[in-house]
């Protein structure tokens, strides 16, 4: 567990560091269905990826993936 320079608490799964440089990961563990990855049209295979793994912007959910580190940052 962090803050960022706001007081905002954040949570990464590893970091490795050595000085100078660092390198944060993430890691995820949500599946995409194979109904979706074969779905003829792509636009449902993006939708389920960025619900998955990013951020949407008309969702009420938190982002997930580089959206929170994107807000770690």
């Amino acid at each position: 567990m962090g803050s960022d320079g706001e007081g905002r608490e954040f949570e990464i799964d590893v970091l490795i560091s050595d000085l100078p440089s660092a390198a944060v990961i993430e890691f995820k563990a949500a599946w995409i269905r194979d109904d979706t990855v074969l779905h003829p049209d792509p636009e449902e295979f993006i939708a389920e990826v960025r619900r998955k793994y990013g951020w949407v912007p008309s969702g009420t959910d938190r982002g997930k993936g580089v959206a929170q580190l994107a807000v770690a940052l």
